[in-house]
């Protein structure tokens, strides 16, 4: 998983003449379906593969559609902050969550503000299906919609008769 990660990375920066001193949990290429299986065979949970793609990772995703109007540093900021909430969680083999401290460690970078990735995680977590709030600064990604969800698909169902 990590070589694949390193060469991606190093593609990436120099296709794009990107400049990230380090590779970041940020920086995981969740939108590259080779990567993607891997993950999900490392955490052992295929059942995943819907929330990466809804909430972060796909053209369409609630992170990207977040991240359409960040400029500079703040360029995919949403992207990174879910790509962290699903490697911190380590998705729904234990209890575990992505702390903000946690997150603003595994994305924080010289020119970034941390604040901008807490306000960054909260927005995230407001839009995402499959991002959950726990406690008081936690976040976790599952396979179990939210709430949100499922009141959208009913309402779209309730439309459509």
């Amino acid at each position: 998983m990590f070589a694949q990660w390193i060469s991606w990375a190093a593609r990436e920066g120099f296709a794009k003449a990107r400049r990230e001193p380090l590779i970041t949990l940020g920086s995981a290429p969740l939108d590259i379906q080779d990567f993607q299986a891997t993950i999900l065979g490392q955490l052992g949970e295929q059942r995943l593969l819907p929330a990466i793609e809804v909430d972060i990772a796909d053209a369409a995703s609630h992170a990207r559609a977040l991240d359409a109007d960040a400029q500079g540093v703040l360029q995919g900021i949403h992207r990174r902050v879910g790509a962290a909430i699903l490697l911190e969680s380590a998705g729904v083999a234990t209890d575990r969550a992505a702390h903000l401290p946690e997150i603003r460690f595994a994305l924080g970078e010289p020119n970034l503000d941390v604040t901008s990735i807490d306000d960054a995680a909260s927005a995230l977590e407001k839009r995402a299906f499959f991002i959950r709030k726990v406690g008081t600064d936690g976040f976790r990604i599952g396979y179990k919609p939210t709430l949100k969800k499922v009141v959208g698909d009913r309402r779209a169902a309730l439309t459509g008769c």
